[in-house]
């Protein structure tokens, strides 16, 4: 079989989407597969063929038209008719579309609020976007691999169309077990000061600001904090945090960051799932994760971790991350290991089989 992955950017060396098409591809490439990925840029991966996308265009309402048209005539173009696409992009056809990125309505609601959404997504760029997700949710004969129920909801919800059900296939996220684990002699229970572990932008949807303001509002208290995919200098650390924010850059490999930390904060206002999440509970790390990402789902609120059920109150969150400074060292323990155990259902090569399993039924058809 010849799958076509479609993406802007794929490698280990971009975000958290990138990263995946560029695991998903290698996965499918050790089964044998065909692997053709379009876009714009790709890391040299082993046995996978880039077909690039040049962008004539800088303005982002001209790129994402453009990108939408262009990829399908490069894949005619290529004489790949015969393949599967599978796209984490907006295109005009496709086969499977995997909707890692947050869906435009729902993020604009979940950052502005009403009427601010409403009025804003008269503008152009956001006019652009909707226009574009309501011909790939209306395409006929397209599949849909949401990474979580929560997802599958708020298609129902903020578009006010539904798609057949058998067009919808929950596939939740996979963790790599070889590169996040728990730590051998696991001490961290034992650890006076307990470590905060954040990963991702500095975006006000990642919320790493609200993270800062609340750990000041318990700045009493004896903490760390590591900050992972923010960049030095682009952020304000309060005063009383100085010593104890560790701005880490990008890391390539974080693995032993989480095996490092007592906890997790992924207080996004909307994540279609979270792989941060996945990738935390397998180090045997317990999260606070918001209850609009679809991760939350998977997390059991005072077992694997705890639920942050309005990642826009600060108040909120600072509570939330006593609950996890002042835990006594059985309880953490007890967290930590429910957590890892949680995060054994999601492997990453059960991910994969339910992909392959899927482009095998369209195949057929």
């Amino acid at each position: 079989m010849r799958v076509v992955l479609v993406r802007r950017y794929c490698g280990f060396g971009y975000g958290g989407a990138e990263r995946y098409f560029a695991t998903v591809a290698g996965r499918l490439i050790r089964r044998g597969m065909d692997v053709v990925f379009v876009g714009e840029r790709c890391d040299p991966l082993p046995g996978l063929k880039h077909l690039r996308i040049r962008m004539p265009f800088r303005g982002s309402i001209a790129r994402n038209l453009a990108f939408f048209y262009m990829v399908p005539l490069k894949i005619r173009a290529e004489k790949l008719n015969d393949a599967i696409i599978y796209t984490g992009a907006r295109i005009k056809e496709f086969h499977v579309f995997c909707t890692n990125d947050p869906l435009h309505k729902p993020w604009l609601y979940f950052r502005y609020g009403n009427p601010e959404a409403a009025l804003l997504s008269l503008l152009p760029r956001h006019q652009t976007i909707l226009y574009l997700e309501k011909r790939m949710f209306t395409a006929k004969n397209a599949h849909f691999a949401l990474p979580s129920a929560l997802l599958k909801r708020q298609l129902e919800t903020f578009y006010g169309f539904s798609i057949m059900p058998d067009k919808v296939h929950v596939i939740h996220p996979g963790v790599d077990f070889y590169e996040f684990h728990p730590p051998e002699n696991d001490r961290r229970a034992d650890q006076a000061v307990r470590n905060i572990l954040f990963v991702g932008n500095n975006s006000y949807n990642k919320g790493v600001n609200r993270l800062l303001s609340a750990l000041d509002l318990i700045s009493s208290r004896p903490f760390t904090c590591t900050l992972v995919g923010i960049k030095p200098g682009d952020l304000k650390i309060p005063f009383r945090l100085r010593d104890r924010v560790k701005i880490a850059g990008y890391v390539r490999k974080p693995g032993d960051l989480y095996r490092r930390a007592h906890v997790v904060v992924i207080p996004s206002l909307y994540e279609t799932f979270s792989n941060v999440c996945l990738e935390s509970m397998a180090s045997g790390t317990p999260v606070i994760i918001s209850s609009q990402a679809g991760a939350c789902e998977i997390v059991e609120h005072g077992y694997e971790g705890l639920h942050l059920y309005e990642p826009s109150n600060e108040a909120e969150l600072a509570v939330r991350i006593l609950e996890i400074l002042e835990m006594d060292s059985k309880t953490w323990k007890t967290m930590s290991l429910a957590a890892a155990e949680k995060a054994k259902k999601f492997s990453l090569d059960a991910h994969v089989r339910k992909l392959i399993a899927l482009f095998e039924e369209i195949f057929v058809r």
